[in-house]
């Protein structure tokens, strides 16, 4: 803290605003490519590459809203926003994509009931984004797409895909993200009473 500011900001708020090194996420990394690339790989194999971008964006669904955790809470934050936002959001963009002003009414109540959904919590936020996002996405040329079921089955393959990449991290240690919170208070109290002395 520059000179000049050291009466004006306490020394807890300088210290909760110091940046912090944190570490490189090589797990989750690796996750989001395989998530990405199998799909795509597959689409771009078989020659139907508009089919490989449904999956695709429901396995970037779960990996943008995946912030860890217990592993039934991951699992339920990422199903309560695919299956609550991104795949409704994508059947309501393919029903109304060129239908003009109609879309732009549907369009407007969707926004409504996002904003609704984000009072409703973490997972709410998170559903009621994706509902909006994914209603205009639905809008574009990938609401185009026929059958309108064939969209949201695409959607959701890739939200299942992402699911099963973080399951075998939890069958050999259930309970890991449960003990790596409790350590990290444990050593936190420890850092502070070693700074009081």
């Amino acid at each position: 803290v520059p000179d000049w500011l050291t009466d004006a900001v306490p020394d807890w708020l300088a210290d909760v605003v110091v940046p912090k090194k944190a570490p490189v996420p090589w797990g989750t990394m690796a996750r989001a490519v395989l998530a990405l690339w199998v799909p795509m790989a597959a689409g771009f194999a078989t020659g139907r590459r508009e089919l490989a971008l449904l999956p695709a964006m429901g396995a970037l669904l779960s990996v943008t809203i995946d912030n860890g955790g217990p592993y039934w809470t991951r699992v339920q934050r990422i199903g309560t926003a695919a299956l609550l936002g991104g795949a409704p959001g994508l059947l309501i963009g393919t029903l109304i994509h060129g239908r003009g002003w109609v879309a732009v009414v549907a369009l407007v109540v969707v926004a409504g009931v996002s904003a609704i959904l984000t009072r409703l919590g973490g997972a709410g936020s998170v559903t009621g984004l994706q509902l909006l996002v994914y209603s205009g996405l639905g809008l574009g040329p990938m609401g185009a797409l026929r059958p309108w079921w064939h969209t949201v089955l695409g959607f959701l393959v890739g939200v299942l895909w992402s699911l099963a990449l973080i399951t075998p991290g939890y069958l050999i240690a259930p309970r890991a993200a449960e003990r790596k919170a409790v350590a990290a208070v444990y050593h936190a109290i420890a850092n502070n009473l070693r700074a009081i002395g």
